[in-house]
Protein backbone atom coordinates (compact mmCIF):
# COMPACT_ATOMS: atom_id res chain seq x y z
CA UNK A 1 0.00 0.00 0.00
CA UNK A 2 2.74 2.44 0.93
CA UNK A 3 4.56 1.85 -2.34
CA UNK A 4 1.42 2.47 -4.38
CA UNK A 5 0.63 5.59 -2.36
CA UNK A 6 4.22 6.76 -2.86
CA UNK A 7 3.69 6.61 -6.62
CA UNK A 8 0.78 9.03 -6.24
CA UNK A 9 -2.07 6.57 -6.77
CA UNK A 10 -4.20 7.19 -3.65
CA UNK A 11 -7.33 5.46 -4.94
CA UNK A 12 -5.39 2.35 -5.95
CA UNK A 13 -3.63 2.31 -2.57
CA UNK A 14 -6.97 2.48 -0.73
CA UNK A 15 -8.37 -0.32 -2.90
CA UNK A 16 -5.28 -2.46 -2.29
CA UNK A 17 -5.54 -1.86 1.46
CA UNK A 18 -9.25 -2.75 1.49
CA UNK A 19 -8.76 -5.95 -0.49
CA UNK A 20 -5.82 -6.95 1.71
CA UNK A 21 -7.78 -6.43 4.91
CA UNK A 22 -10.83 -8.29 3.54
CA UNK A 23 -8.83 -11.27 2.28
CA UNK A 24 -6.74 -11.42 5.46
CA UNK A 25 -9.81 -11.34 7.67
CA UNK A 26 -11.52 -14.04 5.61
CA UNK A 27 -8.40 -16.19 5.86
CA UNK A 28 -8.21 -15.83 9.65
CA UNK A 29 -11.92 -16.50 10.18
CA UNK A 30 -11.99 -19.54 7.88
CA UNK A 31 -8.83 -21.19 9.23
CA UNK A 32 -9.43 -24.76 10.43
CA UNK A 33 -9.65 -25.02 14.20
CA UNK A 34 -9.96 -28.81 14.55
CA UNK A 35 -6.16 -29.18 14.54
CA UNK A 36 -5.86 -27.33 17.85
CA UNK A 37 -8.37 -29.67 19.47
CA UNK A 38 -6.64 -32.71 17.93
CA UNK A 39 -3.27 -31.63 19.33
CA UNK A 40 -4.77 -31.12 22.78
CA UNK A 41 -6.40 -34.58 22.67
CA UNK A 42 -3.13 -36.19 21.48
CA UNK A 43 -1.07 -34.56 24.22
CA UNK A 44 -3.60 -35.59 26.87
CA UNK A 45 -3.81 -39.17 25.58
CA UNK A 46 -0.06 -39.73 25.48
CA UNK A 47 0.71 -38.04 28.81
CA UNK A 48 2.41 -34.95 27.41
CA UNK A 49 0.17 -32.66 29.45
CA UNK A 50 1.34 -33.30 32.96
CA UNK A 51 1.87 -30.94 35.85
CA UNK A 52 5.61 -31.64 35.90
CA UNK A 53 7.96 -28.81 35.14
CA UNK A 54 10.84 -31.16 34.38
CA UNK A 55 11.72 -34.85 34.34
CA UNK A 56 15.05 -36.55 34.94
CA UNK A 57 16.57 -40.02 34.60
CA UNK A 58 19.97 -41.69 34.81
CA UNK A 59 21.18 -43.51 31.72
CA UNK A 60 24.09 -45.99 31.75
CA UNK A 61 27.00 -45.23 29.41
CA UNK A 62 30.24 -47.05 28.56
CA UNK A 63 32.26 -45.04 31.05
CA UNK A 64 29.68 -44.56 33.80
CA UNK A 65 26.33 -42.83 33.79
CA UNK A 66 24.64 -39.79 32.33
CA UNK A 67 21.99 -37.63 33.92
CA UNK A 68 19.26 -36.63 31.43
CA UNK A 69 17.02 -33.70 32.35
CA UNK A 70 13.99 -32.77 30.23
CA UNK A 71 12.01 -29.58 30.77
Amino acid sequence: MGFILGLGHGADAAESFGVGVAVGTAHILSAPKRGIADLDEYQTHFGMKTGKRFDWNITPTLGGAALNVTF
